[in-house]
């Protein structure tokens, strides 16, 4: 995880600016979404980390930005998002149980979040998913 803000004309921006490298993590409390905290802490990259339940992240809350959310309002999505410069989504279904096979996380989320990117003028970000 390098994170190295740049504008239009390829300049690199203040990167010690920690307003111009801020990244909001979606799915940050799956297995995947920890590896990501774990990195952005040791590279002291600023986090956000945007989730439904913050009590399973309470360990790293003095390390990070956590910011509750409802994925089904838009708002509150866009909330999470506030301030950021990067988008990671490491939403997943947390296993291939029967309901998980039949979830639609990915897509109306991603949708949402790709729109609010646009928006707020958020220009970088990386969508992984998995199941099981």
């Amino acid at each position: 995880l390098r994170l190295i803000a740049k504008d239009s004309s390829g300049k690199v921006i203040d990167k010690e600016n920690p307003k111009n490298r801020k990244v909001v993590l979606f799915g940050a409390t799956g297995g995947t979404g920890v590896q990501v905290i774990e990195e952005a802490i040791r590279q002291n990259i600023p986090l956000i980390a945007a989730v439904r339940n913050p009590a399973p992240l309470e360990k790293y809350k003095d390390k990070i930005e956590i910011r509750k959310l409802d994925f089904n309002d838009r708002n509150s999505v866009e909330a999470a998002m506030k301030d950021a410069s990067v988008v990671i989504s490491t939403l997943g279904s947390g296993g291939l149980s029967e309901s998980a096979k039949k979830t639609t996380v990915y897509s109306s989320t991603g949708i949402i979040i790709l729109d609010i990117m646009n928006k707020l003028g958020i220009k970088r970000g990386i969508f992984i998913t998995s199941g099981g």
